[in-house]
């Protein structure tokens, strides 16, 4: 890589987060291991009246690709999920992902399982928070809480479409929760937030930075073995930013546990070159992928106690551009 390229850029961190998994009479899994990868299904639009008369159907989400990488393949439904339905809002209404915000976020639950992120809103501003789920996610809840933990919005008719629409009368940061009220099973989720009057990420592109990833599954399993995507308290395990050429984003530090960890990190088809970075709480760099590549992995193996940053940077593309960071535990499956 050119010594141009620096692995200090001005990292802008990303909001507060908390996972937490509501205690049950049985264990329950952090991964699927229920047989080889799913087809992505057509989740059922979100209710006409939740997201405005204008807003049609689309049509049903491309098969995935076959691959023996499932836990990548389940959350990949899940983000198809969340982005029909973010496309289905914005083809009636003037909604999009802002720039240079964690707006797509990504993790496992179990039954009656919630996760958490806090992060600022403009006053009197409208947000849509859409939630979306892989296959066995039967009901889906979204609530948002101000600074004292009040109740302030949530949404509407249980099921698997939930939709809130959010203007809050006051700048601030607010928690926005999603609750896996009902599930066959341990499942995928994810979580959109879209602003009014911000330009639409076409869903092709989206889609086309998740199959990047997706597309790595031979190459992690060369290199790293058989990754389980990792879900543990306080840590999403996959974030999606709209970021400008070399833009950058970091997040807040996260509790990994001990082990040997795989991340990936993929850019749409804008993309030319992800860099890949792994820091300390304190910001010393721990590992790096600086190779000029629309796709980029590092593993570190993290130990109990720590906290550690995954920092992703757009350091070239047509333009601004969709880049993911995604979680994989190298550890066998408990």
């Amino acid at each position: 890589m050119a010594d141009a390229k620096s692995s200090s850029p001005p990292w802008p961190v990303w909001a507060a987060v908390t996972i937490m998994t509501a205690a049950l009479p049985i264990a329950v899994s952090m991964f699927r291991e229920d047989g080889p990868a799913p087809a992505a299904t057509a989740a059922d639009a979100p209710p006409a009246a939740a997201l405005g008369p204008a807003a049609p159907t689309l049509p049903a989400a491309p098969a995935l690709a076959a691959t023996d990488w499932a836990e990548a393949a389940y959350l990949d439904q899940a983000l198809n999920d969340v982005v029909r339905k973010a496309a289905t809002l914005a083809q009636g209404n003037d909604f999009g992902l802002e720039e240079g915000e964690v707006t797509l976020l990504g993790t496992l639950l179990a039954p009656a399982g919630t996760a958490n992120w806090t992060r600022a809103f403009a006053a009197n501003t409208n947000y849509a928070l859409l939630a979306g789920g892989d296959a066995d996610v039967q009901t889906l809840e979204i609530q948002v809480r101000d600074a004292a933990g009040n109740v302030v919005a949530r949404s509407g008719a249980l099921g698997r479409d939930p939709v809130v629409m959010f203007t809050p009368s006051a700048a601030g940061d607010y928690e926005v929760r999603i609750v896996l009220a009902a599930a066959a099973r341990s499942s995928f989720c994810t979580l959109a937030f879209l602003r009014e009057g911000v330009e639409a990420v076409p869903t092709e592109r989206i889609r086309s930075a998740s199959a990047r990833y997706l597309g790595l599954a031979p190459l992690v399993r060369e290199r790293f073995g058989d990754p389980h995507l990792r879900v543990v308290p306080g840590s999403w395990a996959l974030f999606g930013a709209v970021l400008p050429p070399e833009g950058s984003v970091q997040t807040p530090p996260l509790a990994f546990g001990a082990g040997p960890h795989v991340i990936v990190a993929a850019g749409d088809d804008r993309v030319t070159d992800v860099d890949l970075f792994l820091f300390d709480a304190e910001g010393a760099e721990l590992a790096k992928d600086e190779a000029t590549d629309p796709t980029a992995t590092l593993a570190h193996t993290t130990v109990t106690g720590t906290a550690y940053r995954v920092g992703v940077r757009n350091y070239a593309s047509n333009g601004r551009g969709l880049v993911f960071a995604t979680v994989f535990d190298l550890s066998p499956a408990e």
